[in-house]
């Protein structure tokens, strides 16, 4: 109450406007993405969501592994896999010996030899990559405006921790000041 008398009534009406503005504009906009489509997760969703052009992708190479030095990229799907856990199979099979991948980039195939470390250290995987089923998923109007809204809190809730680890770790941790 004190701020608000400070800074005066309207200029506080002014910026509680404006944060819940965001708020609806995030859920609104977030609500659209999912009513037109947008690239996400498929394992797990409910049946009445609908997914298109899924395809085991890679979202992550690790430095100085096989999949770096063999020029896979994040985004590369890999063909001729209809989930993460028969690449990882096929991986665990085939560990110090060459082995052939097709992927898809863009519109294009190409195909890549590479070989998967038998003793992977410090915590890569024996390729170097991590991998999730990833297609365009298109959700019903209905459940996209509540999902939106799900979303929304969610984020503004990471977002709001973050600041607060952010200016806490400022005061108690050295390395916090390093990163910034």
């Amino acid at each position: 109450l004190a701020l608000i008398r400070e800074i005066g009534p309207i200029t506080a009406g002014v910026i509680v406007a404006g944060v819940l503005c965001n708020l609806i504009l995030a859920w609104f906009l977030l609500s659209i993405g999912l009513m037109i489509g947008s690239p996400a997760s498929v394992d797990g969703l409910p049946s009445n969501w609908v997914v298109k052009d899924s395809a085991v992708t890679i979202i992550e190479v690790q430095k100085n592994t096989p999949a770096e030095f063999a020029g896979l990229l994040m985004g590369d799907q890999l063909v001729d896999f209809e989930s993460t856990a028969d690449v990882k199979s096929f991986i665990d099979k085939n560990l110090g010996k060459e082995i052939e991948f097709k992927y898809k980039r863009g519109k294009e195939i190409n195909v890549i030899k590479v070989t998967p470390n038998a003793n992977p250290e410090n915590g890569n995987g024996a390729l170097g990559i991590a991998m999730d089923k990833i297609g365009i998923v298109k959700i019903p109007w209905y459940n996209a405006i509540y999902e939106g809204l799900k979303r929304t809190y969610s984020l503004t809730i990471l977002v709001a921790q973050s600041f607060y680890e952010l200016v806490v770790g400022a005061f108690t941790d050295s390395k916090v000041l390093d990163q910034i």
